[in-house]
Protein backbone atom coordinates (compact mmCIF):
# COMPACT_ATOMS: atom_id res chain seq x y z
CA UNK A 1 0.00 0.00 0.00
CA UNK A 2 2.59 2.70 0.72
CA UNK A 3 3.83 2.33 -2.55
CA UNK A 4 0.56 2.56 -4.51
CA UNK A 5 0.23 6.28 -1.73
CA UNK A 6 3.67 7.02 -3.07
CA UNK A 7 2.73 6.21 -6.75
CA UNK A 8 -0.64 8.85 -6.63
CA UNK A 9 1.28 11.63 -4.96
CA UNK A 10 4.08 11.24 -7.78
CA UNK A 11 1.79 11.12 -10.13
CA UNK A 12 -0.67 13.91 -9.28
CA UNK A 13 2.32 16.02 -9.50
CA UNK A 14 2.69 16.06 -12.87
CA UNK A 15 -1.06 16.23 -13.80
CA UNK A 16 -2.37 19.29 -14.39
CA UNK A 17 -5.63 20.70 -12.39
CA UNK A 18 -7.88 19.68 -14.70
CA UNK A 19 -7.11 16.59 -15.36
CA UNK A 20 -6.57 15.67 -11.75
CA UNK A 21 -10.41 13.95 -11.41
CA UNK A 22 -9.39 12.11 -14.63
CA UNK A 23 -6.54 10.66 -12.89
CA UNK A 24 -8.29 10.26 -9.71
CA UNK A 25 -10.85 8.00 -10.95
CA UNK A 26 -8.67 6.03 -13.96
CA UNK A 27 -6.46 4.97 -10.52
CA UNK A 28 -9.91 2.73 -9.68
CA UNK A 29 -8.35 0.80 -13.35
CA UNK A 30 -4.59 0.62 -13.36
CA UNK A 31 -3.43 -2.13 -15.40
CA UNK A 32 -0.22 -3.03 -15.27
CA UNK A 33 -0.13 -6.99 -15.22
CA UNK A 34 -1.02 -7.87 -18.81
CA UNK A 35 -2.75 -11.17 -19.74
CA UNK A 36 0.05 -13.42 -21.72
CA UNK A 37 -2.31 -15.00 -23.28
CA UNK A 38 -3.24 -12.46 -25.22
CA UNK A 39 -0.24 -11.54 -26.90
CA UNK A 40 -0.16 -11.74 -30.63
CA UNK A 41 1.93 -14.55 -31.41
CA UNK A 42 4.25 -14.45 -34.40
CA UNK A 43 6.84 -11.65 -36.26
CA UNK A 44 6.30 -8.38 -36.54
CA UNK A 45 8.02 -5.73 -38.11
CA UNK A 46 7.96 -1.73 -37.88
CA UNK A 47 9.65 1.12 -40.43
CA UNK A 48 10.43 4.13 -37.59
CA UNK A 49 10.65 7.24 -40.07
CA UNK A 50 11.20 10.82 -39.65
CA UNK A 51 9.45 13.39 -42.15
CA UNK A 52 8.82 10.43 -44.37
CA UNK A 53 12.91 9.26 -44.02
CA UNK A 54 13.53 6.28 -42.83
CA UNK A 55 15.71 5.82 -39.73
CA UNK A 56 15.41 2.71 -38.28
CA UNK A 57 13.47 -0.62 -38.14
CA UNK A 58 11.92 -2.30 -35.20
CA UNK A 59 11.20 -6.13 -34.74
CA UNK A 60 8.98 -8.21 -32.18
CA UNK A 61 8.98 -11.89 -32.01
CA UNK A 62 6.51 -13.17 -29.35
CA UNK A 63 6.26 -17.46 -29.02
CA UNK A 64 4.98 -20.07 -26.76
CA UNK A 65 7.13 -22.16 -25.09
CA UNK A 66 5.34 -24.64 -22.68
CA UNK A 67 3.36 -22.28 -20.02
CA UNK A 68 5.93 -18.69 -20.78
CA UNK A 69 5.09 -16.27 -24.30
CA UNK A 70 8.82 -15.47 -24.97
CA UNK A 71 8.97 -11.90 -26.54
CA UNK A 72 12.23 -10.94 -28.08
CA UNK A 73 12.79 -7.37 -29.26
CA UNK A 74 14.99 -5.91 -31.63
CA UNK A 75 15.81 -2.30 -32.83
CA UNK A 76 17.84 -0.74 -34.81
CA UNK A 77 18.00 3.38 -34.96
CA UNK A 78 20.43 6.03 -37.01
CA UNK A 79 19.10 9.35 -37.10
CA UNK A 80 21.15 12.77 -37.52
CA UNK A 81 23.88 13.11 -34.73
CA UNK A 82 22.57 9.60 -32.53
CA UNK A 83 22.19 5.96 -33.01
CA UNK A 84 21.55 2.76 -30.82
CA UNK A 85 21.09 -0.63 -31.35
CA UNK A 86 19.02 -2.65 -28.88
CA UNK A 87 18.37 -6.60 -28.17
CA UNK A 88 15.40 -7.38 -25.12
CA UNK A 89 13.93 -10.36 -23.90
CA UNK A 90 10.43 -10.91 -22.20
CA UNK A 91 9.48 -13.78 -20.43
CA UNK A 92 5.26 -13.86 -19.19
CA UNK A 93 3.46 -16.67 -17.34
CA UNK A 94 -0.15 -16.95 -16.55
CA UNK A 95 -0.41 -13.26 -16.91
CA UNK A 96 2.67 -12.11 -15.01
CA UNK A 97 6.22 -11.15 -16.16
CA UNK A 98 8.29 -13.12 -14.84
CA UNK A 99 11.98 -11.69 -16.53
CA UNK A 100 13.24 -8.94 -18.64
CA UNK A 101 16.80 -8.04 -20.00
CA UNK A 102 18.04 -5.62 -21.64
CA UNK A 103 20.95 -4.14 -23.78
CA UNK A 104 21.26 -1.11 -25.75
CA UNK A 105 24.87 0.12 -27.18
CA UNK A 106 24.37 4.00 -28.58
CA UNK A 107 26.22 7.17 -29.67
CA UNK A 108 25.42 10.84 -29.84
CA UNK A 109 27.31 13.57 -31.37
CA UNK A 110 28.37 16.54 -29.20
CA UNK A 111 25.40 18.50 -30.51
CA UNK A 112 22.81 15.89 -29.72
CA UNK A 113 24.28 15.67 -25.95
CA UNK A 114 24.24 19.27 -25.04
CA UNK A 115 21.00 19.84 -26.97
CA UNK A 116 18.85 16.61 -25.57
CA UNK A 117 20.69 15.27 -23.15
CA UNK A 118 17.85 12.70 -22.29
CA UNK A 119 18.01 11.02 -25.51
CA UNK A 120 21.86 10.53 -24.70
CA UNK A 121 22.32 8.18 -21.68
CA UNK A 122 25.07 6.49 -22.56
CA UNK A 123 28.33 7.41 -21.42
CA UNK A 124 31.61 8.82 -24.15
CA UNK A 125 32.79 5.54 -24.94
CA UNK A 126 28.95 4.12 -25.50
CA UNK A 127 29.25 1.41 -23.64
CA UNK A 128 25.82 -0.65 -23.93
CA UNK A 129 23.37 -0.03 -21.03
CA UNK A 130 21.69 -3.68 -19.62
CA UNK A 131 18.73 -3.92 -17.90
CA UNK A 132 17.33 -6.60 -15.79
CA UNK A 133 13.93 -7.80 -14.23
CA UNK A 134 13.51 -10.62 -12.45
CA UNK A 135 10.24 -11.99 -9.85
CA UNK A 136 10.67 -13.38 -7.09
CA UNK A 137 7.37 -14.58 -5.74
CA UNK A 138 5.08 -11.74 -6.12
CA UNK A 139 7.89 -9.01 -5.94
CA UNK A 140 9.83 -7.61 -9.38
CA UNK A 141 13.74 -6.61 -8.77
CA UNK A 142 15.46 -4.02 -11.14
CA UNK A 143 18.74 -4.05 -11.85
CA UNK A 144 20.82 -1.64 -14.38
CA UNK A 145 24.38 -2.40 -14.82
CA UNK A 146 26.38 -2.80 -12.14
CA UNK A 147 24.08 -1.40 -9.55
CA UNK A 148 22.58 -2.58 -6.86
CA UNK A 149 19.12 -4.00 -7.23
CA UNK A 150 15.92 -2.75 -6.10
CA UNK A 151 12.33 -3.60 -5.58
CA UNK A 152 10.01 -2.26 -8.07
CA UNK A 153 6.13 -2.20 -8.59
CA UNK A 154 4.97 -5.48 -9.04
CA UNK A 155 2.73 -3.98 -11.79
CA UNK A 156 5.23 -2.57 -13.81
CA UNK A 157 6.31 -3.74 -17.69
CA UNK A 158 8.45 -2.76 -20.11
CA UNK A 159 7.58 -0.54 -22.70
CA UNK A 160 6.68 -2.61 -25.92
CA UNK A 161 2.97 -1.44 -27.18
CA UNK A 162 2.68 -5.13 -28.68
CA UNK A 163 1.61 -5.70 -25.17
CA UNK A 164 -1.95 -5.89 -24.54
CA UNK A 165 -1.50 -4.14 -21.53
CA UNK A 166 -1.54 -0.85 -23.46
CA UNK A 167 -5.05 -1.55 -24.78
CA UNK A 168 -8.36 -1.43 -23.32
CA UNK A 169 -10.30 1.35 -21.03
CA UNK A 170 -8.93 3.98 -20.04
CA UNK A 171 -6.31 3.64 -17.30
CA UNK A 172 -2.73 3.99 -16.07
CA UNK A 173 0.24 1.94 -16.60
CA UNK A 174 3.33 2.02 -15.05
CA UNK A 175 6.46 0.94 -17.32
CA UNK A 176 9.95 0.31 -17.46
CA UNK A 177 12.04 1.84 -19.90
CA UNK A 178 14.04 -0.98 -21.80
CA UNK A 179 17.30 1.49 -22.73
CA UNK A 180 17.71 2.79 -19.26
CA UNK A 181 15.62 1.16 -16.54
CA UNK A 182 13.95 3.89 -15.72
CA UNK A 183 10.19 3.83 -14.00
CA UNK A 184 7.59 6.23 -15.40
CA UNK A 185 3.27 6.07 -15.24
CA UNK A 186 1.71 6.00 -18.74
CA UNK A 187 -1.96 7.48 -19.06
CA UNK A 188 -3.61 5.65 -21.45
CA UNK A 189 -6.90 7.02 -22.88
CA UNK A 190 -8.93 4.81 -25.92
CA UNK A 191 -9.90 7.56 -28.52
CA UNK A 192 -12.64 4.99 -29.80
CA UNK A 193 -12.93 3.65 -33.41
CA UNK A 194 -10.76 5.10 -36.16
CA UNK A 195 -10.50 4.22 -39.71
CA UNK A 196 -6.69 3.82 -41.05
CA UNK A 197 -5.00 4.11 -44.58
CA UNK A 198 -1.58 1.59 -44.43
CA UNK A 199 -0.12 1.41 -47.76
CA UNK A 200 -3.13 0.68 -50.77
CA UNK A 201 -5.60 -0.51 -47.77
CA UNK A 202 -7.69 0.86 -45.06
CA UNK A 203 -7.65 -0.69 -41.61
CA UNK A 204 -10.88 -0.11 -38.84
CA UNK A 205 -8.79 0.20 -35.58
CA UNK A 206 -8.44 1.86 -32.12
CA UNK A 207 -6.89 4.39 -31.52
CA UNK A 208 -5.28 5.44 -28.15
CA UNK A 209 -3.41 8.99 -26.54
CA UNK A 210 -0.46 7.87 -24.39
CA UNK A 211 0.64 10.26 -21.98
CA UNK A 212 3.50 9.95 -19.95
CA UNK A 213 4.94 12.38 -16.57
CA UNK A 214 7.69 13.82 -19.13
CA UNK A 215 5.23 15.34 -21.30
CA UNK A 216 5.53 13.16 -24.19
CA UNK A 217 2.26 12.32 -26.04
CA UNK A 218 1.69 9.46 -28.39
CA UNK A 219 -0.68 7.86 -30.91
CA UNK A 220 -1.27 3.99 -31.13
CA UNK A 221 -3.41 1.98 -33.35
CA UNK A 222 -4.29 -1.08 -33.31
CA UNK A 223 -6.22 -3.35 -35.69
CA UNK A 224 -9.24 -5.58 -35.59
CA UNK A 225 -6.78 -9.06 -34.18
CA UNK A 226 -5.17 -6.27 -31.58
CA UNK A 227 -2.13 -6.06 -33.02
CA UNK A 228 -0.22 -3.13 -33.03
CA UNK A 229 0.06 -1.01 -36.44
CA UNK A 230 1.10 2.40 -35.59
CA UNK A 231 2.80 5.00 -33.24
CA UNK A 232 3.16 8.66 -34.26
CA UNK A 233 5.68 10.20 -31.51
CA UNK A 234 4.00 14.16 -31.55
CA UNK A 235 6.97 16.39 -30.83
CA UNK A 236 9.11 14.47 -32.65
CA UNK A 237 7.50 13.77 -35.63
CA UNK A 238 8.78 10.23 -35.35
CA UNK A 239 6.47 7.21 -36.97
CA UNK A 240 6.70 3.60 -36.31
CA UNK A 241 4.33 1.86 -38.62
CA UNK A 242 3.78 -2.17 -39.51
CA UNK A 243 5.80 -3.28 -42.29
CA UNK A 244 5.49 -6.46 -44.36
CA UNK A 245 8.45 -8.83 -42.61
CA UNK A 246 9.60 -9.89 -45.60
CA UNK A 247 10.67 -6.49 -46.86
CA UNK A 248 12.07 -5.78 -43.76
CA UNK A 249 14.39 -8.49 -43.65
CA UNK A 250 15.67 -8.29 -46.83
CA UNK A 251 16.41 -4.40 -45.92
CA UNK A 252 17.93 -4.94 -42.88
CA UNK A 253 21.56 -5.98 -43.78
CA UNK A 254 21.40 -2.84 -46.07
CA UNK A 255 20.10 -0.17 -43.37
CA UNK A 256 22.73 -1.50 -40.87
CA UNK A 257 25.59 -1.72 -43.16
CA UNK A 258 25.40 1.37 -44.74
CA UNK A 259 25.10 3.34 -41.27
CA UNK A 260 28.70 3.87 -39.70
CA UNK A 261 26.95 5.21 -36.53
CA UNK A 262 25.82 1.60 -36.04
CA UNK A 263 28.77 -0.48 -37.43
CA UNK A 264 30.54 1.24 -34.71
CA UNK A 265 28.90 0.42 -31.98
CA UNK A 266 30.48 -0.91 -28.93
CA UNK A 267 28.07 -4.48 -28.72
CA UNK A 268 27.54 -6.07 -25.15
CA UNK A 269 29.59 -9.61 -25.30
CA UNK A 270 27.17 -10.94 -23.30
Amino acid sequence: MAHRRNHDRNTKAWITPGSLLFVCITFLFVSGTAVSQDWPMGTFYYEITRSNNQIGIHKIVSKRQGEDVVVETDEWVDDTGYCRASKRREMWRHGALTAFESSTAGWCSIFVRMARPSVCPWDEFGDPITVSVVRKAKVLFKTVGSEKSQQISAEAVPTNFLNPAFRGSDHIVQVISPITGELKSMIISNKGVENLSIGNKSERTERYLVQDQDGHNRELWYDSRGIWIRMFLHGEAVTFVAASPAKMESELPSFVRRSDCLRGLRKDEN
